[in-house]
């Protein structure tokens, strides 16, 4: 026996046997020494020893930094006092994870399993100390739900998850909260490959996640993981056809091509693949799937649930995308099919300001007088939006400009509420008289609306004095109707005070005939005659 106090007094041990002595050489050169040092000394120097008889005191202040060579010595055969004598696997593992020694950890797991409760802990401990290192990054994860698992695959550390793995962690842990992934999913939609298949060896359930796991890897064009997860036997068709719409959206041509080739049914989801594809502007895919049979009147979301009824060649209009619209239309798409709000394609073009998409379906047919169930027509819409092109368009293809929406308001009524004063002219215009010769002056006029009054006085151009077939004008009108700041504003406008209908009444008899006290005092201030061709007011 040679009982010593530290690791130096190894050296100035008696030589009581050869073997011995070149044992604790190469143990003591081991402790001071890298890993790959280490192995080479004890392949070199001990293994053809069978048996040593050392204290525990000379074994013990060694152990401190040579637990990364344990299973090392025991490999070649040492099977004295030795390591695993004075110390259990276990006992070596703890003191590697509470350094946070993750070399030397894998090291030793891979000679043994973590299988009691004190070595689970500490390594989850270590992979705790070591992803924490990432700081505030790591809390805010945790703080949304993130379990270490899920964390360590988003920051694609292979090591951290084997070892999570090796102590019990759920591979296949999902939770849907704040829009978190299982690992899998995650490691998927991350680009992670060897983590993935590290957790699907695991045990990852692709019968439970494996449809979001191929949504997920289509959505980011993932084709070999994509071929993994089918030949792994995941449903292409399961959960609404999402891995299809997916990769539609994304634009990955490559992964509709084999979902469509493993049999993903375009007559079911392809609708929705489409509307995406159409959404964002993917000619070759839109291709793709009018091929495979996809239904270009198919109105779903991209989940394969029942939306607003949004069609294809209704999303390729709102983006404005005119080769879409022109493949959609030559494969059949209804241009006048309403969506759940009564809406058609050429509404929502006009609504989305695409003038192009406009003008390409009112020269298919596209009906320009179409009321959607809001009872808006493009016509009010475009007004609404101050867009002068597409109104102007609209009435070159003959537009109605007299029609009103659900709630009584033109085109020209609804630009005027809104300042959309070029738009008003343009309409004014367009509108003129009626076949009773009433202008949009008199009509505004005569129904109060105040705003388009202003807007067509600012908007010049209007005769204010202009008389209908009965020689009523837009003052008398108001002098009927009210109210008193219209009579006002075209007053201002110099409009005639005193001119007399056909019957001989001024529009001070009729606010008198009408008992409008306000207005009769704003004519008399304005000079208004009390008796014009003999007609007197009192």
């Amino acid at each position: 026996m040679h009982p010593v106090s530290n690791r130096s007094d190894i050296r100035s041990l008696p030589e009581s046997s050869a073997s011995e002595s070149s044992y604790l050489q190469k143990i003591s050169r081991c402790a001071k020494g890298s890993l790959s040092a280490a192995y080479s000394s004890l392949e070199a120097g001990v293994a053809g020893i069978s048996h040593f008889s050392f204290n525990a005191h000379v074994i013990n202040p060694m152990m401190e930094g040579l637990g990364f060579i344990a299973q090392k010595v025991r490999s070649l055969g040492l099977s004295s006092l030795l390591f695993l004598g004075v110390y259990r696997l276990d006992d070596l593992i703890i003191k590697a994870a509470d350094r946070n020694d993750l070399n030397e950890v894998q090291f030793l797991l891979s000679h043994g399993h973590a299988t009691s409760e004190p070595v689970k802990t500490a390594l989850v401990g270590m992979c705790e100390r070591i992803l924490s290192a990432d700081g505030s990054e790591y809390r805010d994860a945790k703080a949304i739900g993130y379990t270490d698992l899920e964390y360590a695959t988003s920051k694609g550390h292979l090591p951290i998850v084997k070892m999570l793995i090796a102590v019990g962690a759920d591979a296949g842990h999902y939770e849907d909260k704040t829009a978190l992934v299982s690992a899998l999913v995650s490691a998927l939609d991350l680009g992670h490959r060897e983590i993935a298949d590290t957790l699907r060896a695991a045990g990852a359930d692709v019968g439970r996640d494996g449809e979001s796991a191929l949504a997920c890897a289509a959505k980011k064009g993932h084709l070999p993981t994509v071929e993994g997860l089918i030949a792994a036997g995941v449903d292409v068709d399961r959960d609404g056809g999402s891995a299809l719409a997916c990769a539609s959206a994304y634009g990955h041509l490559s992964v509709v091509e084999r979902l469509i080739a493993d049999g993903a049914d375009v007559s079911r989801d392809g609708g929705s693949a489409l509307r995406y594809a159409s959404s964002r502007g993917h000619l070759l895919i839109v291709e793709r799937l009018i091929a495979a049979g996809a239904d270009v009147n198919f109105a779903i979301d991209g989940l394969g649930w029942p939306s607003y009824g949004e069609t294809p060649l209704e999303s390729a209009a709102i983006e404005g995308h005119t080769e879409i619209v022109e493949k959609l239309k030559a494969a059949g798409a209804n241009i006048g099919l309403e969506d759940a709000s009564g809406r058609t394609a050429l509404l929502r073009a006009v609504e989305a300001g695409r003038l192009e998409v406009a003008e390409m379906l009112v020269a298919a047919g596209a009906d320009v007088n179409h009321i959607g169930r809001d009872g808006d027509t493009a016509l009010t819409i475009a007004s609404r939006n101050g867009n002068f092109d597409v109104v102007r368009a609209l009435i070159e293809a003959g537009v109605d400009v007299n029609q009103a929406n659900a709630g009584g308001n033109t085109a020209l009524m609804i630009a005027s509420s809104n300042g959309n004063l070029e738009v008003v002219r343009e309409l004014i215009t367009a509108i003129g008289r009626d076949e009773e010769g009433v202008t949009p002056l008199m009509r505004a006029s005569e129904l109060g609306h105040t705003e388009v009054v202003g807007a067509i006085i600012a908007a010049g151009g209007a005769d204010v004095d202009c008389a209908d077939a009965y020689g009523i004008t837009a003052l008398m009108r108001a002098a009927l109707k009210g109210p008193a700041e219209i009579v006002e504003m075209l007053v201002g406008a110099r409009a005639d005070v005193n001119r007399a209908d056909n019957s001989g009444s001024t529009a001070l008899r009729m606010a008198l005939l009408k008992g409008h006290t306000d207005i009769v005092a704003m004519l008399r201030r304005a000079e208004a005659e009390e008796e014009i061709s003999g007609c007197v007011c009192s």
